[in-house]
């Protein structure tokens, strides 16, 4: 297979991904998108719709994990490539542990939330320094395109930077906000890598 036959397909799974992520914010309004994190909709009624989410977007993540290790032109450095790699296998710990709800600290959470937390952490780290050591490489004729990949880096630097804000305690009624915008504008992100990658 080509790289612009993994990226088709990687498109196509983050496409399922982003409209399992808006399906789960509707079949519980209870939780709040300013003020809970998006794992909450992995424990209860909605955790079925929840690792949907989270396969088909791991899926997505892997083929473009491919069209990365496959490129020539440029190469792209190790923190990129490294970063991509363990990017679905991050992913699959997120989903697989399920998260404490109601729960104020790390220390206060149980071993399986931690485990939780820990690969949300690492794959929000793994997903920004692809992001970040990626774009400057992305050259192309297309100026939408560039802008674009821009403008969804910088979203996600800000984004995550209110999400690291947002865990100490008096801020933590606004982390559901700055985590969705960052899932978001990384996702879009990833979309547009695997335009460029069928546009070079």
């Amino acid at each position: 297979m080509t790289v612009q036959m993994f990226s088709v397909f990687s498109i196509l799974f983050y496409l399922i991904a982003l409209l399992m992520f808006f399906r789960v914010h509707a079949l519980d309004p209870s939780v709040s998108i300013i003020r809970d994190p998006v794992s909450n909709y992995g424990v209860g009624k909605t955790a079925v719709f929840f690792r949907r989410y989270g396969y088909w977007g791991t899926v997505a993540a892997a083929c473009l994990a491919v069209s990365f290790l496959m490129s020539h032109s440029p190469v792209f450095p190790n923190e990129v490539l490294i970063g991509m790699v363990l990017l679905p296998i991050l992913r699959i710990g997120v989903i697989g542990f399920k998260t404490d709800i109601q729960v104020d600290s790390f220390a206060h959470s149980s071993a399986e939330g931690k485990w939780h937390l820990l690969f949300a952490i690492v794959s929000f780290a793994a997903m920004y320094t692809v992001i970040t050591n990626a774009t400057p490489l992305m050259v192309s004729d297309s100026d939408w395109l560039l802008a674009g990949l821009s403008i969804l880096k910088n979203t996600a630097k800000f984004s995550l930077i209110g999400v690291i804000f947002a865990m100490i305690k008096p801020l933590k009624m606004i982390f559901g906000i700055f985590e969705r915008v960052f899932l978001l504008s990384t996702l879009l992100w990833f979309v547009l890598a695997n335009i460029w990658f069928l546009l070079k």
